[in-house]
């Protein structure tokens, strides 16, 4: 195929034509240029070129890098540019988590309240509107937006003061959708003075010890 070949004319549809149109058309040439049905010798260099201008323009994110750049080969992507089909991965967010002593020993769970980036929903993560190359209006043509995120976390026995830990996918969705980032908790275990269970345990003990020595009275007296 040669390097300048339009998809949409190999097609053969408009480059405002809707999905269905194009799925319709992609239909429609395959039946007659398939090398199973065809007796032409550049059939199969046909479907494949043809495969290939339905595989760009079928999907949502590789049209639109179409659409803004053009055609790139497959002999000279360049990889900084073809990221923009995925979308670059995102950032990593960093959440502070404080648990007590004996929570730190024997594991908990935690709900986590913190703020993450999500897929834009004005734009479906696209950063443009229906008109051409116009940035979405919501984020601004990243394709996304930030939200407030709620999480159940469990956490793992033996952990200590200064331990972080990694929950994979649920930091920063990337621009235009790209793979989120890690939600990372930095953790502190609380003192001990300030650990509510040992202060409820030490006030149990000084009652006991209250109604032991009130019992002795009673008993002496």
């Amino acid at each position: 195929m040669a390097a300048k070949t339009d998809y949409y004319e190999l097609l053969g549809v408009a480059e405002d034509a809707g999905a269905d149109e194009i799925r319709s058309a992609f239909h429609a040439a395959a039946r007659e240029i398939h090398p199973d049905v065809s007796d032409s010798p550049e059939s199969e260099d046909q479907f494949r070129a043809l495969a290939e201008a339905y595989s760009v323009l079928s999907k949502p994110a590789s049209r639109l890098l179409y659409d803004r750049f053009g055609y790139r080969g497959r002999g000279n992507r360049d990889d900084a540019l073809w990221e923009v089909e995925q979308g670059p991965r995102g950032e990593s967010v960093h959440v502070p988590i404080e648990l007590r002593a004996f929570e730190a020993a024997d594991g908990a769970t935690r709900l986590v309240r913190y703020e993450a980036a999500r897929r834009c929903e004005a734009c479906g993560r696209h950063g443009t509107t229906g008109e051409r190359d116009s940035d979405c209006p919501t984020c601004g043509g990243s394709g996304r937006e930030v939200g407030e995120r709620l999480l159940k976390v469990h956490t793992p026995a033996g952990l200590e003061h200064g331990a972080q830990l990694r929950v994979s996918g649920e930091g920063n969705v990337g621009d235009r959708g790209g793979t989120p980032g890690d939600l990372l908790l930095d953790v502190t275990v609380l003192d001990a003075p300030r650990d509510a269970r040992a202060v409820r345990y030490a006030a149990f003990a000084l009652l006991l010890a209250a109604v032991a020595l009130l019992l002795g009275y009673l008993l002496l007296g």
